[in-house]
């Protein structure tokens, strides 16, 4: 994997090949069709090089800089003054891909030791000449480099920053099916057993079939209440747009109509209670919702065993009933697999399945207590 990486990287890329493949054909058309700097071997071999250099840029602008000057002055020493396109095109491209670098303190030392060695390679030596080729070949390339550096690294963090909102409204909107589905199947589920209830009930004991009634009105307030205030997130005119927060503290007020439907849920706590962050309240809260809506849905009446267990650094969360063995209500990435799913945002541990031993089923987590 490694000899890939660096195979990788040390391939040239396409644009720079063809780039330097363009000039390579420009520098032989000048030698050998207008004779530029004298024609010959010589300089088509210097001229070359400066333009073979062109096909490093990326990978190394410095050693491209340093190989397109070497070209032109073996071509000015042993062919002729390499007064050409190719000359002044590499010479640029090579200047402004060392002001484009990442690494400025490189790129600046670059800048200064072209502009002191000028000071030998101008001639005749005047400061209109050195003001001139060194402006002209050297800073002006350099600084339209340095901005392009600039405007690019802007779009990169423009691009970042729309990337990143992306994905938080996506986090966001994942975060609102879940808490609908939990909420909803939870209340819809409750709903349905009260229902069932109150039939059978409606002739041989009315009081209690009234409570069920009851109890099915307010499920269905709650779940309104609920789909209001999830579905107001989506508008910007809504007065109140923040879903009231699921805690631990709503425990009992989840388990309580539970036991109109037959089901006997207990709720216990272990070790020393520690204030716990939102995101490890709300899982917790929404962990336990799941699973009695599991135990409604398939296990029929039983008892439900709930149970907090606090440490130093995690809290335990487990629902366990004596009911029927069942599968969990994990489809669509809801129901037991978005309890996955947030257990392990968070870092911690869920697992759910069929109890060894006294039948029925158990969904316990682990959720460490770092998370903010």
């Amino acid at each position: 994997m490694q000899t890939v990486a660096v195979t990788a990287t040390l391939a040239p890329r396409r644009s720079d090949a063809i780039l330097a493949t363009v000039l390579i054909a420009v520098s032989q058309v000048e030698v050998w069709g207008y004779h530029v700097a004298g024609g010959g071997p010589a300089a088509g071999a210097t001229l070359g090089l400066a333009a073979a250099a062109m096909v490093l840029r990326s990978w190394n602008p410095v050693l491209t800089t340093v190989l397109v000057a070497l070209g032109l002055t073996l071509c000015a020493r042993y062919a002729g003054e390499p007064f050409s396109a190719t000359s002044v095109l590499t010479f640029t491209i090579a200047f402004f891909s060392v002001g484009a670098m990442s690494r400025r303190r490189v790129s600046v030392s670059v800048l200064l030791l072209a502009s002191a060695l000028g000071v030998l390679t101008v001639q005749p030596l005047t400061l209109n000449n050195y003001l001139a080729i060194t402006l002209s070949s050297v800073a002006v390339p350099w600084l339209l480099g340095m901005l392009w550096l600039r405007h690019s690294t802007f779009r990169g963090e423009e691009r970042r920053r729309q990337e990143a909102a992306q994905d938080a409204v996506a986090a966001e909107r994942l975060r609102l099916a879940q808490d609908l589905h939990d909420v909803v199947s939870h209340n819809v589920g409750m709903i349905a057993v009260q229902a069932g209830a109150a039939d059978v009930l409606l002739d041989t004991d009315p009081v209690r079939s009234r409570e069920s009634l009851r109890a099915i009105e307010l499920g269905a307030r709650e779940t309104l209440l609920e789909l209001r205030r999830m579905l107001g997130l989506l508008r910007d005119d809504d007065p109140d747009p923040v879903p009231t927060r699921a805690t631990l503290a709503g425990l009992p007020s989840l388990i309580e109509p539970l036991t109109h439907a037959g089901v006997a849920v207990a709720l216990t706590e272990s070790g020393t209670p520690v204030p716990l962050s939102a995101p490890v309240e709300t899982v917790a809260y929404r962990l336990v919702q799941e699973a009695l809506t599991n135990v409604l849905s398939h296990a029929g009446p039983c008892r439900v065993q709930v149970t907090l267990h606090y440490t130093p650094h995690a809290l335990g969360v487990e629902v366990a009933d004596d009911g029927t063995a069942r599968g969990g209500t994990s489809r669509g990435g809801y129901g037991l697999g978005g309890i996955r799913e947030r257990v392990a945002a968070l870092g911690g541990t869920v697992t759910a399945g069929p109890r060894t031993e006294g039948g029925g089923f158990a969904v316990s987590a682990l959720l460490p207590l770092g998370v903010r």
